[in-house]
């Protein structure tokens, strides 16, 4: 009775997750359920550890985000004002998956499966128990400069968030409500029994302890003192009313609004071993970190029959001789020295499509077809301005890629793990006697690397001039009056990448 009263008090029940899963029709629908909830805790883990590098990030740099309290607001040169948003633009993009979980999750009282109901009360406690901890921290360092208070409250076209967003950000965890509800969950947290679960449950605990000792000195100083203050410069602030319930309507709006099978096939003629495919999905929420409009990279290697036709060139041939492939067959030799990956890129694909493309995606590199992996909002392609010797060499590099896992790191200077971009940035690298794409990596938050928007951004800013290293082969829009798909110019293309990265409509304002 008391958990249920709890509950009552805490939580207003939509029916997302409960609905998903009151019943199984077969035990394959509890699998898929048990399967759904393992993904979502690895996410979870994910989530958590980039936000405490990030906050570790934050301490390190003490030239950016000084560790004693400033009385005045300091000048801030250029780079520190950079670096500091890049921070609070990363920070706001795991609160966005944070969030989104939390609001899948919230309806778990409703859940008739007891495993199932415990499993997913714990993942829920263990988001709401990171989202307001590392809340707390954040504040709590970037208090210190007054300053920070105008700078993160400027609109954050990247994201596309209007002004005022960090006053709502401090409005929503520096005030009673969360302090409520953290002693509540936690009081039903200790009487409702799990299986044992170290990782979670050592989060679990340890954040706890952090929120505890927050609230009995800086987090409750600066909850008492800011409260009033903050609510002067309130503003819009996508959170649990908004960003994350735009963001599940939306999805729900956009399973069946994805980018037309016969386009993809449209386009399929054009393609050629070497493009680059650059994709964006307004749900990707896996992809949280990565910043700007573009989300994804993929490389196309097309067919067997498509490359043996495509690499029917006399210095390919040279190449792979000195490689030691003495007959010259450039399916001879991935077959013989990447065989686990060539009969993998063999096998069909979803619905007996062909694999035509590699990617680096979370559960690894592996093959798809385009018609999969072109399942999104917007697709580009791009095409190196490079011979087919060099071609030949990057779909070889990305061959041996392969079952490589995804690198949640996001750490460029190593090759054992990768992500979309970077599996693009390493298959092209030039090398000492290697012609390649030079691409310059970007600094994100202490982490460097080179985003699919960057890529676009690129090759924005050499187009037209002597130094372009792509050509534009195709780019499929959507219209925003209608939401029609259409078939945009090079113009079009080349502004995307100034998109704002998040889709969303203004919520309504918090109270």
């Amino acid at each position: 009775m008391k958990k249920l009263v709890f509950l009552a008090l805490l939580f207003g029940f939509s029916n997302c997750f409960a609905e998903d899963i009151a019943s199984f029709a077969s035990s394959a629908e509890k699998e898929a359920v048990y399967a759904r909830l393992d993904d979502d805790q690895s996410m979870f883990l994910v989530y958590h550890n980039e936000l405490s590098r990030l906050l570790q990030y934050m301490s390190d740099q003490k030239d950016v985000f000084p560790s004693k309290k400033y009385t005045k607001s300091r000048l801030l040169k250029p780079k520190i004002k950079k670096e500091a948003l890049s921070v609070w633009q990363s920070y706001l993009d795991y609160y966005l998956a944070l969030d989104s979980l939390s609001k899948y999750y919230e309806t778990f009282e409703e859940i008739k499966n007891e495993d199932i109901k415990s499993d997913s009360f714990r993942l829920f406690n263990a988001l709401f128990l990171t989202e307001y901890r590392f809340a707390l921290e954040f504040i709590n360092i970037v208090e210190n400069d007054p300053g920070f208070n105008t700078v993160f409250n400027e609109p954050l076209m990247e994201l596309g968030l209007p002004s005022g967003t960090y006053s709502a950000f401090k409005l929503r965890y520096l005030n009673l409500l969360p302090a409520l509800k953290f002693a509540s969950v936690q009081a039903v947290y200790s009487v409702v029994s799990n299986s044992p679960n170290p990782d979670m449950d050592d989060l679990i605990t340890d954040d706890s302890s952090v929120i505890w000792k927050m609230g009995l000195g800086t987090g409750e100083a600066l909850m008492v003192s800011n409260i009033f203050e903050i609510a002067k410069g309130m503003a819009y602030f996508p959170v649990r009313a908004g960003l994350a319930e735009v963001l599940t309507n939306r999805g729900a709006a956009h399973i069946n609004n994805n980018i037309p099978q016969d386009e993809i096939k449209k386009i399929l003629p054009g393609l050629k071993p070497g493009d680059i495919l650059l994709e964006r999905h307004e749900d990707a929420v896996a992809l949280i970190g990565i910043p700007g409009f573009w989300t994804h990279a993929a490389l196309y290697i097309g067919t067997p029959d498509e490359r043996k036709e495509y690499f029917k060139d006399s210095d390919v041939d040279i190449l792979l001789r000195e490689m030691g492939c003495l007959d010259g067959d450039f399916e001879a030799y991935l077959s013989t020295t990447y065989p686990a990956a060539y009969q993998s890129g063999l096998l069909s694909a979803e619905q007996n499509h062909n694999k035509r493309i590699i990617e680096a995606i979370t559960r690894g590199v592996s093959f798809a077809s385009i018609e999969y992996s072109g399942n999104f909002d917007y697709i580009a392609v791009l095409r190196p301005r490079l011979d087919k010797k060099d071609i030949a060499r990057a779909v070889i590099k990305a061959f041996s890629c392969f079952g490589r896992p995804y690198d949640f790191d996001f750490d460029f200077l190593t090759d054992s793990e990768l992500i979309c971009s970077e599996l693009i940035y390493k298959v092209y690298e030039p090398d000492k006697d290697e012609n390649g794409l030079d691409f310059k990596l970007s600094d994100v938050a202490g982490y460097s690397l080179l985003s699919p928007n960057d890529i676009v951004q690129k090759f924005d800013e050499e187009y037209g001039g002597k130094k372009q290293q792509l050509d534009f082969v195709c780019f499929i829009d959507k219209n925003g009056e209608n939401n029609a798909v259409v078939n945009a110019s090079v113009e079009e293309f080349r502004k995307s990448w100034q998109r704002p990265k998040w889709n969303i409509e203004k919520p309504s304002k918090l109270k």
